[in-house]
């Protein structure tokens, strides 16, 4: 029985075994891009020097296809808490940002003769302004409508306090400055004149990648907080040293390029961003399946047995 206080479901095992799905199908879309840029290597005997520059190359598909598929089920998948469920749900809708955001044309995209636009078929190679705005537009104009739609579904099977909260309204602060940020001009800063300006709008999609991952590192170290306070200590400690990891990983990283940049300019690693990428990837994967078989029975960590033992049983 839930601590919670829930009210029971009437098809329980059918919500669970979609939960589940959901779980599983996370791993799915990661083990997709794997699977894509291994094949694009064996191809063409070379690689991205990121996974967001997929976007120029055959995983073009797969890259756009598997972010979407990500934040939907980042989104969807109901946290341990409403802090956790605000950034998965922040994490998910920078995936999206990250998939219709493309980085800036890379030399794969330019023509060996001049006179042409310099771009050509490959996946991605179109008009970059175009392949924005497009993107943005429908985007944009979907949270709108979502936002709408929640806030309909709320009043009318809670009432407008329950929509109304301090932590609901801080999300929609934030989801709409970015909102206002990804859609701004890149001409914007000819009117505001500021020194970074140009650069911080040329640099959205990096934001928006920055901003997922700091989002998914996030994840994990509230799970390891709500396991500690839940008493479930050994847990708390695997998603505590996962989290650090991320973190030392991002510094390591951070590391070598800034050594490799200084101390051997003539040899330059291009492939740098990919591990970082990749390996904060599979580290979050680790914690998802460690958090999956930990909460494979049921909906919320609060409703595991020995959690309610702790919180029935006075110390």
């Amino acid at each position: 029985m839930h601590s919670t206080g829930n009210p029971p479901i009437a098809h329980p095992r059918v919500a669970l075994e979609t939960y589940r799905g959901l779980r599983a199908g996370t791993v799915v879309v990661i083990l997709l891009i794997a699977v894509a840029q291994i094949d694009e290597y064996r191809v063409t005997g070379d690689v991205a020097q990121s996974i967001s520059g997929s976007f120029y190359t055959s995983v073009h598909a797969v890259f756009v296809g598997a972010l979407f598929a990500t934040g939907t089920c980042l989104i969807i998948y109901r946290g341990n808490s409403d802090r956790e469920d605000s950034v998965l749900n922040f994490a998910g809708f920078m995936a999206f940002f990250v998939a219709v955001v493309p980085t800036q044309p890379m030399r794969i995209c330019a023509t060996a003769n001049p006179a042409d636009t310099g771009f050509t078929a490959l996946p991605g190679c179109q008009d970059y302004d175009r392949v924005l705005s497009t993107g943005l537009a429908a985007l944009v104009t979907v949270w709108i409508v979502a936002e709408l739609g929640y806030f309909g579904f709320v009043w009318r099977t809670r009432g407008f306090v329950a929509y109304t909260t301090p932590l609901r309204f801080i999300r929609l602060a934030i989801s709409a400055l970015l909102v206002v940020y990804f859609c701004a001009p890149v001409g914007l800063n000819d009117v505001l004149h500021l020194p970074w300006g140009e650069q911080f709008l040329d640099n959205r999609h990096n934001v928006a990648a920055i901003l997922m991952f700091l989002g998914i590192i996030a994840v994990v170290g509230l799970n390891g907080w709500s396991a500690r306070t839940l008493g479930l200590r050994s847990n708390a400690f695997r998603y505590l040293v996962i989290g650090v990891v991320m973190i030392v990983t991002v510094i390591l990283v951070a590391a070598f390029h800034l050594w490799n940049e200084q101390w051997f300019p003539g040899w330059k690693f291009q492939h740098d961003l990919l591990v970082l990428e990749w390996a904060l990837i599979l580290e979050f994967a680790a914690f998802w399946i460690i958090q999956s078989i930990e909460l494979w029975n049921v909906d919320r960590r609060d409703a595991l047995p020995e959690a309610e033992l702790k919180q029935t049983v006075p110390e």
